[in-house]
């Protein structure tokens, strides 16, 4: 939908099934919530989004504890570069604000002391090859990381050295790392372009295996002087499925895409598809329910 409002691509769609035909959205996250609004959109009045937790939202879930919001999955958006979601934000009347310009900070975690890193021009270098690869997505005809999954299957380092880049930018290493993501060298680069187009980040270290993310937690609390009482709530989230560079270049988008959506009337939406970002799901499934009704 770039380039098109969300409320211009639907206005040109009209329902292809009847309007009180059955239809559940198994999961209440960003791409379920998003799916359902856009099938509701179209006039669907029979829609039911199934969710195993007692709220929705998925890893974008707020609680309140003791009189407070906690986001239990943090989020960093744009307005020109999350346009679905800061749409589906307006629809429902949440309100936002404009944040002071981001820094890139590394904490040290045994007083909490914070270095600045300017990484502008870093992530300057990159973004021509951004707009480059999202003009090539877009003429693909494809959604998701379909659209880029034959472009740039390469491993990041070997993509970039074809590109010109002597090394991937520090700018692109901390951020997709910091993320959850993993290691940059390890990633097919159409993975590190569905991150670059939407998010940066900060640094971050790799935990041990076997290392429990509240125990990192609490400790590093401990070092910079603070104690902490007792563990309130976790939520643990499979995150960031994903294949490796051979699997993208053997195909496995185009099964995915071409072989499996649509089977016995089921569609598919989410992290696999568009990548483990909030705006990219919430994209994705809108233009999914989208493309379903062009065919």
């Amino acid at each position: 939908m770039d380039g098109v409002s969300i409320d211009d691509q639907f206005s040109k769609l009209h329902p292809c099934f009847p309007p009180q035909t059955r239809i559940a959205v198994v999961g209440g996250g960003p791409s379920g919530l998003s799916a359902a609004y856009a099938l509701c959109k179209l006039g669907y009045s029979n829609v039911t989004v199934l969710e195993k937790h007692q709220s929705p939202g998925g890893m974008c879930e707020s609680v309140e504890i003791q009189g407070r919001i906690y986001d239990l999955g943090g989020q960093v958006l744009a307005a020109n570069s999350a346009p679905s979601v800061f749409h589906l934000a307006g629809e429902v009347g949440a309100e936002t604000e404009e944040m002071d310009t981001h820094k890139f900070a590394l904490i040290d975690s045994s007083c909490g002391a914070l270095k600045e890193m300017n990484l502008v021009e870093d992530y300057v270098s990159v973004i021509s090859l951004t707009l480059k690869l999202q003009d090539k997505a877009k003429a693909s005809g494809r959604i998701g990381v379909h659209a880029v999954s034959e472009i740039a299957p390469e491993l990041a380092p070997e993509y970039l050295k074809n590109e010109g880049f002597p090394s991937v930018p520090k700018s692109v290493i901390y951020g997709y790392t910091a993320s959850g993501y993993g290691y940059v060298q390890d990633m097919p680069y159409a993975y590190i372009h569905e991150f670059t187009r939407t998010s940066m980040a900060g640094k971050i270290r790799r935990s041990k295996e076997g290392t429990e993310v509240t125990e990192l937690a609490m400790a590093a609390a401990k070092r910079m002087g603070g104690e902490t009482e007792s563990v309130v709530l976790q939520r643990k989230f499979k995150y960031f499925p994903h294949v490796n560079s051979q699997d993208m270049k053997d195909g496995f988008y185009d099964k995915l895409e071409f072989l499996l959506q649509g089977q016995q009337n089921t569609y598919y939406a989410g992290g696999l598809m568009a990548f483990e970002l909030t705006e990219r799901n919430s994209s994705y499934a809108l233009e999914l329910v989208g493309s379903i009704l062009k065919r």
